[in-house]
């Protein structure tokens, strides 16, 4: 059995770094790296990092796709993608040394064109057959509809009704596809309170917000709320494990590496609790680690022996 990762908008990221941003005026840099990824793409690296088997499948553009998909399979991943006109997008980050801060700036990515989603559909229900997970994660790209990821639970349980099924995603997207309850969801702060219309600032009220989720019966949550920690849901059962302290290289595909750590350790039949400190060390782990590259399994057992959890 693998982990499937699909990949619709995969990316370009270029990371930049500047000694101080100055708004509206010269800005020099210091140093920059490009990376070829995506949520997909992310989840694939890791996993492949972690010694599990993967494939990442999806729509790529023609430029800019070869290096992806090369990125992939040099790491021993399976990837299938659907080319389509265009090139990938690409998301700028802005490291500003002097603050700590990071500053995105994303491109829409290309139009995929009509006649798309039944061959993603096709390929998606496919590779599910042979696996344990199907992770769904990243935004949609032009051309396919916001309902995109609901159908494709429903075709991946219609054609592989062992698979589960794993959802990251935000907005309209994301609503339509928690309505087909997938076995585990990992929205961050700002998505679930795109989603629930609720203030979500502490732990208390994103998890609140949360069980409703978990009482529409979804199994298992994990809120991700960047320097304010994470939070687990799973029945009753109500974790906290606050942010690691960390150097911050890169935050970007931090939430993709929670992810990879939970599955990584969903497969090595962890315990919730032993999980879930697996996925916020993943996620640390990834935050000292420069660009999207996926981060090193030792540094993330390093810090699984740092991660608390306790109840709230």
């Amino acid at each position: 059995m693998i982990i499937t990762a699909v990949c619709l908008n995969p990316c370009i990221d270029k990371t930049v770094t500047i000694p101080q941003l100055v708004v509206g005026g010269m800005n020099r840099i210091q140093s920059s790296r490009i990376d070829y990824v995506g949520k997909g793409v992310n989840v694939a690296m890791n996993m492949r990092a972690l010694g599990i088997d993967v494939a990442c499948v999806g729509c790529i553009g023609h430029s800019g796709g070869d290096e992806t998909i090369a990125r992939l399979k040099d790491a021993g991943a399976e990837a299938e993608f659907i080319r389509v006109d265009g090139a990938e997008r690409v998301n700028m980050k802005v490291i500003d040394s002097s603050a700590g801060r990071i500053t995105e700036i994303n491109e829409a990515g290309p139009d995929v064109g009509p006649g798309v989603y039944e061959r993603v559909e096709t390929m998606a229900a496919t590779y599910a057959r042979r696996s344990g997970w199907v992770v769904l994660t990243g935004s949609l790209p032009r051309g396919l509809g916001k309902e995109t990821y609901a159908r494709l639970i429903r075709a991946v349980r219609r054609e592989a009704p062992d698979c589960r099924v794993a959802l990251d995603a935000e907005g309209e997207a994301f609503a339509l596809a928690v309505d087909e309850r997938p076995d585990l969801i990992k929205p961050n702060q700002y998505e679930l309170e795109l989603y629930s219309g609720a203030t979500c600032d502490t732990a208390e009220r994103a998890a609140s917000v949360g069980e409703a989720l978990v009482r529409r019966g979804i199994p298992y949550v994990i809120i991700s709320m960047g320097a304010d920690g994470a939070i687990w849901l799973e029945g009753q059962e109500r974790l906290f494990s606050p942010a690691l302290d960390v150097a911050v290289r890169s935050t970007a595909g931090a939430g993709d590496a929670m992810l990879s750590g939970w599955l990584y350790a969903y497969l090595n039949g962890m315990d919730s609790r032993k999980a879930f400190r697996m996925a916020v060390a993943a996620a640390g782990a990834k935050v000292a680690t420069e660009g999207t590259q996926a981060f090193a399994m030792a540094e993330m057992m390093r810090l699984y022996e740092r991660t608390t959890v306790s109840e709230i």
